[in-house]
């Protein structure tokens, strides 16, 4: 999902909970929940009703489960629904209550239910919702004038359970079939192609979809409306970008970046995407999640998607860009590949988030991408650097608390770790990590420790211990740099410690630390930086050697006076985004009180024109001022 509210960049500053402890490989049974593992659903087959005008739906499901433990009780979820009947097999009816507050159902069964396959009918009724989330219908103003009605989904985190009962946690995959009775006019589109559409009526129309692949609930979805689209293919695979009819041909540019993208993705990942179609929809308006990834039907609010040349803006052309590189790179880590629960959601979206910029760097190389993610990377950082920030990894103890877990730092700094752990291994070896990762963990579910060991395979490094010393821990590393020249050389000491800003009294923590370092002329050096000091020489007294080239690295950098003066004679011979990179972390130096401002002037003096450096410094300060007192 790609969040694009700005509520959830407050949410960082909300702890749920303090680290956590070194994960396992993922392990359904060991898997977290709230939803007992003696029964588990393998099959879906769904019949659905739909009354647009009174708000209503009513539904049969046909669910194969398989029964794990012997048991009398079944407990699934459901919320706001209410289930009238349940069957089992031959006709075992059970007793049915509910717990509204828990959000489950559980079934009671006369005696035990035994070992091994069953089927279970339940029928049941409930509301469709205005609100953005579940199953609920869009009102938006069509270009005709006109007020249309769309019928929505929006299932993440939990609300699968909002349209039928089920067992509506991640690590439950299965498949589903799909049936929904809607009006004739409606066009309809949901994870699978349409296979069949019969008459129910003079106004109304039975539309039957394909069964999908094993996946959790949250990732099925239905849309239905007034609709039409524009259509392509790539790798095989043909593509479809709906929006409200008169609306179609705006959804052509992000037709076209999914046409680029989906080879790329298919080749990077090893596995080729595994749907027979990738459809994306445009919500107008009432579309809470920004984006979302629903396996096989990709819907965006219409402002990401559609792209109007006459009106729309270039970064309006990149922004669209992103998300749907964002969108689609969670068809495979997500969707395919699908975290066990949600204190993995970083998993998901840091992954992403990293993929989106890499894929549209990789398409769009004039956009200079890469080097414009020091933003991101400055306001992650002055997010993580507080006493009120948290781990990416965090205890989710139940779905009221997982929708907290979506903002910056699961996004943002989970972006950039995944980032820095490429840089250290290497892309080669990185993409083979991830292809490994693919390839064995295919339709099922998985924890940040099934990563790991995928990359520590093909890298042969072992990248565990570096990897949750970022996720695991919450804050940012202070690399401190010494130097001192000794018989022609510049010998570089490194050591760490904790950045923090407004902290009075920070927790001491110790990271693996993923060093590049390099300069102009200078051979590039990679080293891991733990708790032991470590050092690095340069042939030379003078040497301009520089930490975290090319920006990869999630650490702050402070050099001692001789190392920074080295920097200050030669900043104008770094990249952009290295000059900005020292920038970056001379002003936040400032701002906690490690360094004074005229320390950064004479840097941004250095790194270019003396006219270019103080506007620079004039929007860097304003900027950095504006954050500050906000903080």
């Amino acid at each position: 999902m790609r969040r694009l509210l700005a509520f959830t960049t407050l949410l960082a500053g909300l702890p749920l909970a303090g680290p956590v402890c070194a994960e396992q490989v993922f392990s359904f049974q060991r898997a977290a929940g709230q939803l007992p593992k003696t029964v588990v659903p393998v099959a879906y087959t769904i019949r659905l009703s739909t009354d647009m005008q009174a708000l209503t739906l009513a539904g049969q499901e046909s669910i194969r489960v398989d029964v794990r433990t012997p048991t009398a009780d079944m407990t699934l979820n459901q919320a706001g629904l209410h289930l009238s009947d349940a069957v089992l097999d031959n006709g075992v009816k059970a007793q049915i209550t509910q717990d509204d507050a828990a959000e489950t159902a559980t079934l009671h069964f006369p005696a035990k239910v035994g070992k091994g396959a069953h089927t279970l009918v339940i029928s049941y009724s409930g509301p469709i919702l205005k609100t953005p989330n579940g199953i609920y219908v869009d009102d938006y103003t069509a270009p005709s004038g006109e007020i249309k009605r769309m019928l929505v989904t929006q299932f993440e985190v939990a609300d699968a359970r909002r349209m039928f009962p089920g067992w509506d946690e991640p690590a439950f995959k299965a498949t589903f079939q799909l049936n929904v009775t809607l009006p004739k006019e409606a066009v309809a589109v949901s994870n699978m192609p349409v296979t069949q559409t019969v008459a129910d009526g003079a106004e109304a129309k039975i539309v039957s979809f394909g069964t999908t692949p094993r996946m959790s609930t949250y990732l099925l979805a239905l849309v239905a409306g007034d609709m039409k689209s524009v259509q392509g293919q790539a790798d095989g695979t043909p593509l479809a970008v709906y929006a409200p009819s008169g609306l179609e041909e705006q959804g052509r540019y992000a037709l076209q970046a999914s046409e680029k993208i989906l080879p790329y993705y298919n080749s990077y990942f090893g596995v080729k995407y595994p749907l027979p179609k990738m459809d994306m929809v445009a919500i107008p308006g009432n579309y809470q999640a920004g984006a979302m990834e629903n396996w096989g039907l990709l819907t965006y609010i219409d402002n990401v998607l559609l792209f109007d040349p006459k009106n729309s803006t270039p970064r309006t052309r990149e922004l669209i860009y992103e998300v749907v590189a964002h969108e689609m790179a969670h068809q495979w880590s997500g969707d395919l590949v699908t975290m066990g629960w949600w204190d993995n959601i970083w998993l998901n979206e840091g992954f992403a988030s990293w993929m989106e910029i890499k894929a549209t760097d990789k398409m769009n190389p004039e956009w200079d991408i890469w080097p414009r993610q020091h933003e991101t990377r400055e306001e992650t950082m002055a997010t993580d650097a507080l006493p009120s920030t948290h781990p990416i990894q965090q205890v989710i103890h139940n779905v009221s608390e997982a929708n907290s877990a979506f903002d910056s730092i699961s996004y943002g700094k989970g972006e950039l770790v995944i980032r820095m752990l490429e840089g250290w291994l290497g892309e080669d070896h990185f993409r083979d990590g991830m292809r490994l990762y693919m390839k064995a963990h295919a339709y099922s579910s998985t924890t940040s420790q099934d990563l790991w060991q995928a990359l520590s395979k093909t890298s042969g490094l072992d990248v565990g211990p570096a990897a949750r010393s970022f996720t695991e821990q919450p804050g940012i590393p202070l690399v401190n740099v010494a130097s001192a020249c000794k018989a022609g050389k510049t010998v570089y000491t490194l050591t760490q410690s904790r950045f923090t800003i407004h902290d009075p009294h920070p927790v001491a923590q110790t990271w693996m630390i993923p060093v590049v370092a390099g300069g102009p002329g200078l051979a590039t050096q990679k080293l891991l930086l733990g708790k032991a000091p470590q050092t690095l020489s340069v042939a030379g007294c003078d040497a301009p050697l520089k930490l975290n080239l090319g920006e990869s690295g999630y650490y702050r950098v402070q050099y001692s006076a001789p190392a920074f003066a080295s920097l200050l004679k030669n900043a104008q011979h770094f990249a952009p985004v290295d000059r900005a990179n020292l920038l970056g972390d001379q002003f936040a130096l400032f701002r906690s009180g490690q360094a004074p401002l005229s320390t950064y002037m004479d840097l941004a003096d250095s790194c270019s024109r003396r006219r270019r450096a103080i506007l620079l410094f004039c929007r860097k300060l304003s900027n950095g001022l504006k954050r500050w007192i906000s903080i």
